[in-house]
């Protein structure tokens, strides 16, 4: 409906960035509202000109250490895209940052166990 709706939508919603889809609902980028008002005082410009194509979408059978990657590389969350390329959800970046400090300090309590069990193993012996 152009980029004037799409602005007021996003003003609205509270929110400064929407993905954006194709009519089968594909993937195709994401926009933000600075995008939205520089296309809208440019008015020889479409909305592909100013969409941001650079943040990579996962599937949700990524890893999660796959996902770090992603986060650090984009202020936005990740898309999640099904096997056809259909934007399926999305993952914030401080859900997968927060999963990975949790990962590494279960990770290092399994550490920890594993040298007390080979410690009283040891004097036992």
């Amino acid at each position: 409906q152009g980029p004037k709706t799409a602005i007021h939508g996003l003003i609205t919603a509270k929110i400064d960035y929407a993905f954006v889809v194709s009519r089968g609902r594909k993937y195709i980028g994401l926009i933000t509202t600075k995008n939205l008002r520089d296309l809208i005082k440019k008015q020889n410009k479409t909305i592909k000109d100013v969409l941001e194509t650079d943040v990579q979408p996962c599937t949700p059978d990524t890893l999660l250490e796959d996902l770090f990657g992603l986060a650090v590389s984009t202020e936005y969350p990740i898309p999640v895209v099904d096997d056809k390329g259909k934007l399926v959800g999305e993952i914030d970046n401080d859900v997968i940052l927060g999963s990975m400090v949790q990962y590494k300090g279960i990770e290092a309590e399994q550490l920890e166990t594993i040298d007390i069990v080979t410690e009283e193993t040891e004097s036992n012996a």
